[in-house]
């Protein structure tokens, strides 16, 4: 993933590395980083937590819209949205679910969707467009949803903390975040129209309940990061 060289150059020039997962401490040990490597869980399970109680006191925007019962969209990576193919196949296969589908679309989307006039298939479909939303409302939206469909990297991560516990969709060809995969919440699905809906049914079909265990951690990672502060510096 195009992160992947920010996040190396940063990790080879630090003195503290705080890994989310003991898979992340291997790779950077593996990387041979010169610095001391913690493992204290994911920030963002910290943050979902503490405001996912602000964000169900809000109206949910879902019902602001007359919907239930949906599965949350967002696609915005480069070779999923600037390819016409691509596109056209992604929103052709999420309709075929025959789902309401809410569709968080990043401004760039929609204007590649304008461009490749995919608009007008949109709009006679089941699949909403809605503008993209704050923090606390997309939580909501998380919270309420039967299941995502993105190829997000950070609502792989999001979808598995304890009060959410949904499973996602990923609309890419591989993951960097595999504790989603393992644990249960995520499933890559491809980009493939002729394979990744019936993928999503099967799923669905099964069940989406489950007893799941967050891999990144119980929302104390950054109380895990002040006190490895507190005390190495």
């Amino acid at each position: 993933m195009p992160e992947e060289h920010n996040r190396r150059l940063t990790d080879h020039a630090a003195d503290l590395l705080f890994a989310p997962t003991e898979n992340s401490a291997r790779i950077l040990k593996n990387e041979n980083v010169r610095g001391k490597v913690f493992v204290t869980g994911n920030t963002v399970i910290d943050a979902l937590e503490s405001r996912l109680p602000v964000a169900l006191e809000r109206p949910n925007p879902a019902s602001r819209l007359g919907v239930s019962d949906f599965a949350l969209l967002t696609i915005h990576r480069s070779e999923n949205v600037d390819d016409i193919q691509v596109l056209r196949g992604l929103i052709e296969g999420v309709i075929s679910l025959n789902k309401e589908v809410l569709f968080t679309a990043h401004p760039r989307t929609v204007r590649r969707l304008q461009d490749f006039d995919l608009m007008r298939e949109i709009e006679s479909s089941r699949m909403r467009i809605i503008d993209p939303v704050g923090y606390l409302d997309f939580l909501h939206l998380l919270h309420s949803c039967d299941f995502a469909v993105t190829d997000s990297g950070g609502i792989q991560e999001e979808v598995t903390a304890p009060s959410i516990n949904k499973r996602v969709f990923v609309l890419r060809i591989s993951t960097e975040r595999p504790e989603a995969v393992e644990s249960g919440h995520a499933t890559v699905v491809g980009v493939d129209p002729a394979e990744f809906p019936r993928t999503i049914l099967d799923e669905v079909k099964k069940g989406l309940q489950g007893e799941r265990t967050c891999p990144y951690g119980q929302g104390m990672a950054s109380k895990m990061i002040v006190d490895a502060l507190l005390e190495e510096v």
